[in-house]
This record gives structure tokens, sequence and C-alpha cells, in this order.
């Protein structure tokens, strides 16, 4: 942030091969702008649990596929509302919160 970039969790609760994750250590989390809420790998309970706590915190909301294979391309997505062409545009409409997740899930 001290360099003008946005950190966004990413499937916070979903867990890792150390059965390890974020999960409610989000709520303290100061400054955000936006969370991962749907993931194309995390569950739809873990996906739920993202999503609630950023209504409760009022960020954004992303959409990413975390794709390891062919399968898992374009599950889930950002759909941004306008074009970006820049680093600090992204950081930008990212603030903004004028963009939304989707999935094909």
């Amino acid at each position: 942030m001290e360099k003008g970039g946005v950190a966004v969790p990413a499937h916070p609760y979903q867990k890792n091969m150390f059965d390890n994750c974020l999960g409610d250590r989000l709520k303290d989390l100061k400054n955000l702008y936006a969370i991962e809420t749907l993931n194309g790998s995390a569950t739809p309970e873990e996906n739920g649990k993202a999503e609630n706590v950023a209504e409760q915190l009022g960020t954004g909301k992303l959409g990413g596929s975390d794709a390891h294979g062919p399968n898992g391309i374009g599950k889930a997505f950002t759909v941004f509302q306008e074009p970006i062409s820049s680093l600090e545009q992204l950081v930008t409409v990212l603030k903004s919160k004028n963009y939304f997740a989707e999935s094909r899930i």
C-alpha cells in the first residue's frame, strides 16, 4: 500500500495442502479494498464464507479461476465495467468497486 498498490486476499477460506487458510483472520486485516469471493477451485461453502466477510467489511468482490489445469480455466472471473489499460487504472478500479465476480461453475 505504501507503493500505491492494493492487496487482495485470494480464496481466504480454501484450505491448502497443509490444512491451513487465512480464514476468519481476514476480518482483522486493515485497508482491504477487495476480497476474492468466487474461486473456481474453492467449494461453494468456502466461497460463501468469503462473500459474507466481503459484505460485512464492505469490500469489492473478485472472481478468479485459480486454474491448475485446462478444466479450471474460466470457471470464475472478474467482470470490470470499464476497460483497464494500466496498473494504475487497475488499482483505481479496485478501489472504486466498479466490478463483480462471475462464475461458470
